[in-house]
């Protein structure tokens, strides 16, 4: 045996488990190019023994089996890996496997990210159904490094958390009638690439909610709401559209703002809003009249 050959086999092999290459220091405890393993929750998570939401099923505050996120590594200025995308499915226990054969890989100075749906696109217009709702409501989490190939999208690091705002109306109607499942729609400047949405309406079987509609809405506000937006309400009934302005909505990033209306007559009449996060974790109410 070539002594010469095998020793320097044993050196790039340890020199490669100590997060050194070519006598290089990576900052890498694992080997380079190994698949990353990825845990994944949003924020605030679910804690054990607490009721998940009845919204969860198309609006997420934990993930569902089967859910797809996408994972991105993207280069520092100091490193050369190229960047890489790949969706994730989750199989409803802890772990989230590859979609497909082409692994996220551990590399040096390099982030990685996620998003969810993996497949996000902008707002829907028409949040109709759950599917349209769903895939609106884009949820991101910050950039997290890994020394280990383990990706923590967890509440221990970095947890998804909503992008956009939440809106929720909630209607009284004085008399007896029929309204159809997309008779409400919201409309203002900067919500979406058009200016309205027509919502969605989760329980219409349900009778103490069947007068409830939701959409997700742009986060016009940004983080701190720095900006006020006048949301213009239609609700169709019988033939007649009618109209009220929630006026100064400020649409902060992760917020849930909920409206009581009133149909009463001929007029749409605002009664009340509450404001929290996307969980209901009221942060501030009242009434409007």
């Amino acid at each position: 045996m070539n002594l010469s050959l095998a020793w320097m086999g044993a050196l790039n092999m340890a020199l490669a488990l100590s997060g050194c290459t070519n006598g290089i220091e990576t900052g890498l405890s694992a080997p380079e190019g190994i698949p990353v393993t990825v845990f994944a929750e949003i924020s605030p998570v679910t804690k054990s023994g607490e009721a998940i939401s009845s919204d969860n099923g198309f609006d997420r505050t934990s993930f569902l089996s089967g859910d797809q996120i996408k994972v991105t590594r993207t280069k520092k200025a100091s490193g050369t890996a190229a960047s890489q995308s790949a969706s994730y499915r989750y199989d409803g226990t802890s772990a989230w496997t590859v979609v497909g054969t082409s692994p996220v890989t551990l590399e040096p100075a390099v982030t990685y990210s996620a998003q969810f749906p993996a497949d996000y696109s902008p707002i829907n217009q028409f949040q109709t159904t759950s599917a349209a709702y769903l895939a609106s409501n884009l949820l991101k989490t910050g950039d997290a490094t890994s020394s280990n190939g383990t990706l923590d999208f967890t509440s221990t690091g970095k947890p998804f958390t909503h992008v956009n705002s939440k809106l929720t109306l909630k209607f009284t109607v004085k008399r007896e009638t029929s309204i159809a499942n997309d008779a409400v729609t919201v409309a203002a400047t900067g919500i979406r690439t058009a200016v309205s949405i027509t919502l969605y309406r989760p329980y219409p079987g349900d009778a103490s909610r069947r007068y409830e509609w939701c959409g997700i809405l742009r986060a016009v506000g940004g983080s701190a709401g720095t900006s006020a937006t006048d949301l213009t309400v239609s609700l169709t009934c019988d033939g007649v559209t009618y109209k009220a302005t929630l006026t100064g909505c400020a649409l902060r990033t992760g917020y849930h703002y909920t409206y009581n209306l009133t149909l009463h007559n001929d007029m749409l009449i605002p009664e009340s809003c509450t404001i929290g996060k996307w969980t209901d974790e009221i942060m501030a109410g009242g009434n409007l009249t």
